[in-house]
């Protein structure tokens, strides 16, 4: 990333999620999840280049770091590699159906310095191919919300994140913060509905969110009212 960022030099990330993995465990054991997982990881190595960087992330996750790959070089490479994912033999009988699986790719830009930020866009991307019917390949500017109307700034601060019935109150902090929307990191955004109330520890603040991106632990949100 500091090389790439000094030489001038273009660098993406791809992030891949078996489809169904959790079907195939559950229905041919968890002995077929451990050899489509060798089968996949042999796939895209087979695939990449010398330069790429290749791992596993956890579960059915991996990544790849593509150093002097653009977004349009990066998107050829993840479309390379869901099909030789869709198209690896495996043994008779194994899976209970084809094994595939989707792609999320982000680029290093000037608004992306960190690695975990392009992860984190990778993720949101790969999140939005499952959504959209697995096996796919989707890029994060694809995805990313509308540059926001007021300018957001930085910001460390607590905050609430109420929703509605008996479930608990989640502690959040806020990293970026705007008239119309804010940039918020979580435990599990998963657990997290698409609308609840955002309470700004400190300013006597409630604000109706409506989330707009997520991945695994930070929300975008738009600000839909002021709560009365």
């Amino acid at each position: 990333m500091t090389n790439a960022r000094r030489k001038q030099k273009p660098l993406s990330v791809i992030t891949l999620d078996i489809d169904h993995f959790k079907r195939i465990n559950d229905t041919a054991g968890h002995a077929a999840g451990d050899e489509v997982l060798k089968a996949v990881a042999a796939a895209c190595r087979d695939t990449l280049g010398t330069d790429a960087l290749f791992g596993r992330l956890g579960g059915e996750e991996f990544a790849i770091v593509l150093p002097g790959a653009d977004g349009g070089a990066a998107f050829a490479t993840a479309e390379a590699l869901r099909a030789a994912i869709a198209c690896r033999p495996l043994r008779a009988g194994l899976t209970p159906g084809p094994v595939t699986a989707s792609f999320g790719i982000s680029t290093l830009s000037v608004a992306n310095e960190d690695i975990d930020t392009l992860l984190a866009q990778a993720d949101a991307a790969m999140y939005r191919a499952k959504h959209d019917g697995r096996n796919r390949c989707i890029a994060w500017n694809d995805v990313r919300p509308p540059r926001p109307a007021s300018r957001r700034r930085r910001v460390v601060k607590a905050g609430t994140i109420v929703v509605g019935g008996s479930q608990p109150l989640v502690a959040c902090t806020i990293r970026t913060l705007g008239d119309d929307g804010a940039g918020l990191k979580v435990s599990d955004a998963a657990e997290i509905p698409d609308a609840f109330v955002l309470v700004i520890d400190g300013e006597g603040r409630e604000v109706l969110c409506r989330v707009t991106t997520r991945d695994r632990q930070r929300l975008d949100v738009a600000f839909t009212a002021a709560h009365a």
